[in-house]
């Protein structure tokens, strides 16, 4: 915004200019809206000065907190052309705001109730004879969301001065407890009048706030994909055998070099290991054993490649890749080193965070698919009747028990085995976790060189980091999928996924639990 308030004025009176010219001449103009307590007596003591200037209330959508929530509360903004060629116009009679995003949006029907009317009777000079007509306005439904503001902004501070996003959804209902979005944005500064500045630098910028990164982010998932990964090679046999990774992988009759993290390579390592320490050769051979097309069956059971089913319906699919898929896209053939590094999280493969944590919650619970939900319930005020949002079981992820026991030993040693990428963060914790780190190339490191140097690249070419993990692992209440962009390595962010983690539970375990507040509430202004 313009510090200087003379040219803040000017700018502000060449805006009504503007809105006056595009304007009906009969139709009342707003000239400032949401006064302050001075200025509204100030223009109360001088109204004998202005004609035709009134000052009157209004109703307005308030957002506590805008900057934690914005992402899935959403926006208001005024009625557009778009709008108008599809709401029932008598509904919306008198209202000038709609949701434009997240739960405003897509709750807008629920929300909005319906205007009252007056029709009357005058004569000549204006002045009211009688009333014909009288219809009460009804108020919305309020929205209960299973998000907890405590919970939400614990999570949105943990990931600090970051671009990134953090999902945390309850296993046993696929209630989400927290979904953040980084940078974000204020709410509050949309559909009100004067803030074009505002608006206009939150579209223009290069950090793309306006995105909500948790749904609609796009992002390779890295080493984390190896655990879903790891039911196909159970059910091949292929986890029976150990593989020699000395630190690199050739296709046969290739020089090219698939390179593992790890330069010195982890030497003969089966499933279990390969998972905890992160091994990409064994991978690698997993993936080329496998195929691209059964990686793609197999990954879609968990819900990669296709929506959630949340409220928040303009999700993302993600992406995974197959022979057909880059015919169909790309009008090429597939080549067996994409296969490769697909087995590493890598290339085509696009996920989004809610869809790894819901992924991950289906790990917790042993193959239960619950659907992702944000709405807890709807209430009408008036009469004081509810409408609860129930947790939805959507199937089953079939593999034998067995490979579920596996696969969460192998996310358990990860953060608790002595060479676990993630065991940094077991010091103090008093609950067993289960996770998988992961890390994301931004660029191409050259053949020649052991590990990108990232001292010698600027900060937006890091790798991004992302782990993802559920807790207590004997009774799972919380999973957790968070990702920093160019954060370095999935262990490196892996604290903040523990330290969200420690919260909610403590919470948890306090017989004062946290409480939900308002997210957002109507104001007369």
């Amino acid at each position: 915004m313009n510090d200087n308030p003379v040219a803040e004025a000017v700018h502000e009176i060449k805006r009504f200019k503007q809105t006056v010219d595009r304007s009906n001449k009969h139709d009342p103009l707003i000239l400032k809206d949401f006064l302050l307590d001075e200025e509204i007596a100030k223009i109360a003591v001088d109204r004998y000065k202005l004609p035709g200037v009134s000052i009157i209330t209004d109703l307005h959508r308030v957002y506590p907190d805008s900057l934690y929530t914005s992402h899935v509360v959403g926006t208001l903004n005024r009625i557009d052309h778009v709008d108008l060629s599809r709401i029932d116009l008598a509904r919306y009679r008198g209202i000038k705001f709609i949701g434009k995003s997240g739960v405003e949006m897509v709750s807008e029907n629920s929300l909005v109730g319906a205007s009252g009317y007056q029709q009357i009777e005058t004569n000549a000079h204006g002045q009211k004879i009688r009333s014909l007509a009288y219809q009460t306005p009804t108020t919305g439904l309020d929205i209960h969301l299973t998000i907890d503001s405590a919970m939400q902004k614990f999570a949105y501070d943990a990931l600090q001065n970051t671009k990134g996003s953090l999902v945390a959804i309850e296993p046993s209902t696929g209630r989400i407890l927290a979904m953040v979005s980084k940078p974000s944005f204020d709410a509050n500064q949309f559909g009100r009048v004067g803030q074009q500045e505002y608006r206009a630098e939150i579209l223009s910028s290069t950090e793309t706030p306006l995105i909500n990164r948790a749904i609609q982010g796009q992002y390779q998932p890295g080493s984390t994909i190896k655990p879903f990964l790891a039911f196909s090679a159970l059910s091949t046999k292929f986890a029976n055998q150990k593989i020699n990774c000395p630190g690199w992988y050739s296709l046969p009759d290739h020089t090219h070099r698939y390179r593992c993290w790890k330069k010195e390579g982890h030497g003969y390592i089966g499933l279990l290991d390969a998972i905890a320490e992160s091994c990409d050769v064994f991978f690698y051979k997993l993936a080329r054993h496998l195929g691209i097309d059964e990686m793609y069956f197999q990954l879609s059971k968990f819900g990669f490649g296709s929506k959630t089913g949340i409220e928040l319906n303009y999700e993302e699919e993600g992406l995974i890749p197959s022979k057909e898929w880059k015919r169909w896209a790309l009008q090429e053939p597939w080549y067996e080193g994409e296969t490769l590094i697909a087995g590493i999280g890598q290339g085509a493969m696009l996920v989004n965070m809610l869809q790894l944590a819901y992924a991950t919650s289906i790990i917790a619970n042993k193959g239960t698919k619950m659907r992702p939900q944000i709405i807890a319930k709807t209430v009408d005020s008036t009469t004081s009747s509810e409408v609860v949002h129930h947790p939805i079981n959507v199937g089953t992820v079939e593999f034998p028990g067995n490979y579920y026991d596996y696969v969460i030993d192998a996310m358990v040693e990860t953060v608790h085995g002595e060479r676990g990428t993630a065991r940094r963060i077991n010091e103090g914790m008093n609950y067993r976790m289960a996770g998988k780190t992961g890390t994301v190339q931004v660029i191409r490191r050259e053949q020649d060189e052991d590990e990108l140097q990232l001292d010698r690249v600027q900060k937006k070419f890091h790798p991004h980091g992302i782990f993802t993990a559920f807790a207590p692992v004997s009774d799972p209440k919380i999973a957790v999928a968070v990702i920093v962009e160019n954060g370095g390595s999935g262990s490196a962010v892996a604290p903040i996924a523990k330290s969200v983690v420690d919260f909610y539970l403590a919470s948890q375990s306090n017989s004062h639990k946290i409480q939900g507040e308002s997210f957002a509430s109507a104001l007369y202004r």
